[in-house]
Formats: structure tokens, sequence, C-alpha cells
């Protein structure tokens, strides 16, 4: 599965300023909401989506998306979402992710990105700021907290590489080789976006309230998930319709 976040655009209302924030430019403010969806990556469901205040970064909406997690699911994420804490709740949770990161993320992705190897098991020490955060959620955790990750490079033709960080530690059962390919299902998240946005029309909403909103952009999400199904259905019943002939059926 995989998680994305993008910024929704508002009606001019302070209702909707007070519920979701905004955003500032020379000019005006502009009231403004983040939205966030998990994508079944494989069969093109939006299986979770969050509405929140714009102020809340992403990691609100995959921290909570992670809570309704299972064991058998692998995560997918950019790089800014990549933080120690995601990190350390995906391994107390044992789900496992993989997880862009930018190349100044800590001094061992530094040094890793520096020897130029294509792969690595490394361990991140915690920040010292974080050990009371996260015992006030009840997590056992110090300041001697080590986190076990593996560091992926994936070479994609320009001036920095991708580093992946993830869980899958196992170098056999997971090769090096898979990981561009298996990063690359994040896309579905961006085109998921880009049809709710641009197709479906999300911020075009039916009313100036904050309900209206809410409303409208959960109907939008359960209505990219109907379209999903039905292509699916008439791409089954067109493979069917054109097996074995020589001039498809489009």
């Amino acid at each position: 599965k995989a998680v994305d976040g993008s910024s929704i655009y508002l009606f001019k209302d302070k209702e909707l300023e007070k519920e979701f924030g905004s955003q500032s430019n020379q000019h005006m403010r502009i009231p403004m909401a983040r939205a966030g969806i998990e994508l079944d990556v494989l069969n093109g469901y939006c299986t979770q989506a969050q509405l929140q205040p714009y102020s809340e970064g992403e990691f609100v909406f995959a921290e909570a998306f992670l809570e309704n997690s299972s064991p058998k699911d692998l995560r997918i994420y950019d790089r800014y979402f990549a933080s120690f804490e995601l990190i350390f709740k995906h391994l107390q949770k044992k789900v496992h992710f993989v997880m862009r990161c930018k190349i100044e993320f800590n001094l061992v992705v530094k040094k890793f990105v520096a020897s130029g190897k294509k792969q690595s098991v490394v361990e991140f020490l915690i920040p010292k700021n974080l050990p009371p955060a996260l015992q006030q959620q009840g997590y056992s955790v110090n300041h001697a907290t080590i986190l076990r990750v593996r560091l992926v490079r994936v070479e994609i033709g320009q001036a920095e590489p991708e580093i992946l960080i993830t869980s899958l530690l196992d170098l056999r059962k997971y090769p090096h080789s898979c990981f561009k390919e298996l990063y690359n299902y994040r896309w579905g998240d961006e085109t998921r976006f880009d049809q709710i946005k641009n197709k479906l029309q999300i911020e075009v909403f039916s009313g100036h309230k904050s309900q209206a909103v809410y409303q409208d952009f959960f109907a939008t999400v359960i209505a990219s998930n109907i379209h999903n199904l039905i292509c699916k259905e008439c791409t089954e019943t067109l493979d069917q319709i054109n097996a074995g002939r020589d001039t498809p059926v489009a």
C-alpha cells in the first residue's frame, strides 16, 4: 500500500479557515486543507482517506493509517514522510515499509551515500529529543534505542540517487534488483490524486460549510473506487472477448 498527501484549495470562508487553516501569500490568505490517501497499488482501490487541517503534516495521517494496518502489509512512502518516529512505529507494529529519504536524512545515510554502496544494513540512533514524546505515548524507549534498517541506493539517471530505507532486511529474499520496481508502485498514489483533483474536481465543493467539504471529499474517494471497479470489470470483459482474436475490440 502506498501513502501520499496533497493540498486541497477551499472557498474563502471564515468557518473553513477556522476548521482547516490557510496559507498566506503576498496578496491574501487562502483557506486550504491537507488530504491523505492510502492506495492498494495492486488493485487500485483507496483503502483509507483523511482530510485534516493544512498545518498538520503528512505524518499525522500516515500514523493514523498505520494504526489500521496489518503485518501482511508493505507500506510505501515518498521522502516527505521519512522520520525516525514513523520508522520506529512500523517496527513496533511489525509492519514492513519502503520509505524514500533525503540524502541528508542523518549522518548514517550521508555516510552510506558517500560510500557508493548499493545497499547496507545499518543502525539508526534515536534523536535526543524523541524518547520523552514516545514514552508519553506508552512506548518503551530510551536514549540507547537503536533501529536496524536496510538502506538501498537506486540510480534513476539524475544528479542524486534515490535512497530507500526499508525493514526488508533479507538480502536473498528481497534482492537489490527488486526495489526500483517496488518503489515505482507508489506512482499509483500520484495518479489517483490527479484523478481526484483534476478529473473528479474535488475542489469544486457543493457547499461552503466544513460539513459539505468533508462530505464531498469522502464521496469523491468512493466515486474514485467505483470508477476503478467499473474499469477493472470492463477490462476483464474485453480481455475475454479479445482472447484469440487477431483484431482486438477496443
